[in-house]
């Protein structure tokens, strides 16, 4: 059985704060140093996800993780809009996890506060690429910005286009309702007869 670990790319992060990185590693780079240490730990592959600041965000984690000489696999998620999301990191993980047929275990690699979110995602899309595969999903969570996660769980009210937006709350419920939400989408009340 082989493990991987899989990093989803954090949030856009400005260009300038990579260069202070040596300074707030822990702060701003909590997840790809999380990845490196699970990786040296396990002695597994490394796949980074994601697709902010086009792309070159995952260019500085896969360059912060090969200087650690471990198997690093860069995963973009794609140019669409659509992909640009939890969603879309997982489905380029599970790409390369479909050409790795020994992988039963996947370690992921996000902040606190989007665990739960990523988890379920993460999970969903495997039952539904790989239903013949039982993986196992084991949570390496990151607990830097720990304060800053907090202004992330729960939707705000956009006043111009009079929707909620964001918020990982909101994005677990979508998972679990078997939804994708998107920026104008809303999720409205569950229709408890399709649970059934």
């Amino acid at each position: 059985m082989q493990e991987v670990v899989v990093v989803l790319n954090g949030p856009h992060v400005k260009k300038w704060v990579w260069a202070l990185c040596a300074w707030i590693e822990v702060f701003w780079a909590g997840r790809i140093s999380r990845g490196v240490a699970e990786a040296l730990r396990l002695e597994a592959p490394l796949l980074v996800c994601g697709d902010a600041n086009g792309g070159e965000d995952l260019r500085h984690m896969v360059a912060l993780a090969q200087a650690e000489g471990i198997e690093t696999v860069p995963c973009e998620n794609g140019k669409e809009k659509e992909h640009k999301n939890t969603r879309g990191d997982c489905l380029a993980a599970i790409r390369e996890i479909e050409q790795r047929p020994d992988v039963l275990r996947v370690h992921l690699v996000p902040c606190w506060y989007h665990m739960p979110r990523a988890m379920a995602r993460l999970r969903h899309e495997l039952a539904l690429a790989l239903p013949d595969r039982q993986i196992v999903i084991e949570p390496c969570i990151v607990w830097a910005r720990f304060l800053y996660g907090f202004t992330h769980l729960f939707p705000k009210w956009d006043k111009k286009a009079k929707v909620w937006k964001g918020g990982e709350v909101r994005g677990f419920l979508a998972v679990l309702l078997g939804r994708q939400v998107g920026e104008k989408s809303a999720i409205g009340k569950p229709d408890l007869r399709e649970v059934a």
